[in-house]
Parts: structure tokens; C-alpha cells; sequence
């Protein structure tokens, strides 16, 4: 279902699980603001984005294209 393979295993041995995917709004908040926090990231800066890549949309942001 898109969620990746710990929240797959996760939901498979019975814990329930927020939905992790493209346009969830609290994955989107984690991503932008709490992983920095702690050092981690989960998107390229602006800077390392190819010129032809048209989409603005980051990390769990909805798909703008």
C-alpha cells in the first residue's frame, strides 16, 4: 500500500499505523520539520534538483504535476 517495508511488517505483526504516504499531512509536518531536528532528511534541496524536473512537490507533499 505505498507504506514501505518496516510500516509493512509493522502493520503485519498487528500494530495499528498512521497511513505513510504521498499527501498525509502529519508524515509531510515529520518530514519538513521534526526530522531536521534530529539531522535527517527526507528530500534533495532545491539546489540538487535537475532543471527538467518540473514538480515542487517534497518528501509526502501531494503530487503537483
Amino acid at each position: 500500500m505505498g507504506q514501505g517495508a518496516v510500516f509493512g511488517l509493522l502493520k503485519t505483526g498487528g500494530l495499528p499505523l498512521p497511513v505513510s504516504s504521498v499527501g498525509n499531512p502529519s508524515l509531510s509536518f515529520n518530514q519538513k520539520f521534526v526530522a531536521p531536528l534530529i539531522s535527517q532528511k527526507a528530500f534533495s534541496d532545491d539546489v540538487d534538483i535537475p532543471g527538467w524536473w518540473k514538480s515542487t512537490a517534497k518528501g509526502a507533499d501531494a503530487n503537483d504535476v
